[in-house]
């Protein structure tokens, strides 16, 4: 018997035991054969786990299901959804923290939503000052408060670019 015609009712069936897909031209003979990430995906989770925080592994560290950061790294598609993600929590914590930050405009709102993201929440809420001068509209002494701070002297002129921004309410 051919081999494909063992493997016929297995590709007529979707071999989904294999993860294989296949296709057969008219003659009967296979023409493509895809396979299902799906099933790979499963079987490395099933071996690696996962694991939120990085770890020393093998290879070096490596997070989530043994991604080898020491010799992957990240690219840059893949930072870019890590910020979303991070930017989305940050979002959510801002609203339930700091609820006079959502009657913010969209560039006074980029400020303190930067902050947070350089900062942490937790950070963010020790600019007790500016936050009060936030909830009276005092959006210039806010952002001088900014200017005071140790932040500012750490991060210059991202500080610089922010407290203008909180002043003017105006993308830098």
């Amino acid at each position: 018997m051919k081999p494909i015609l063992i493997m016929l009712p297995l590709l007529l069936s979707g071999c989904s035991t294999l993860g294989i897909l296949g296709t057969l031209s008219d003659e009967g003979t296979l023409i493509e054969i895809r396979r299902d990430m799906t099933s790979y995906e499963d079987l490395i989770i099933r071996h690696e786990g996962y694991r939120r925080h990085p770890y020393p592994d093998a290879g070096g560290l490596a997070v989530g299901y043994g991604r080898n950061l020491t010799n992957n790294g990240i690219n840059e598609a893949e930072a870019r959804i890590l910020l979303r993600y991070d930017l989305d929590r940050l979002k959510k914590g801002l609203s339930e923290r700091y609820p006079v930050a959502d009657r913010l405009d969209s560039a006074r709102y980029a400020v303190v939503l930067s902050m947070a993201y350089n900062l942490g929440l937790d950070g963010l809420g020790e600019f007790k000052k500016m936050w009060n001068a936030i909830r009276h509209g005092q959006y210039v002494r806010a952002s001088h408060e900014m200017k005071l701070s140790r932040w500012c002297v750490q991060v210059k002129s991202r500080c610089d670019d922010l407290a203008e921004m909180m002043a003017s309410g105006k993308w830098a």
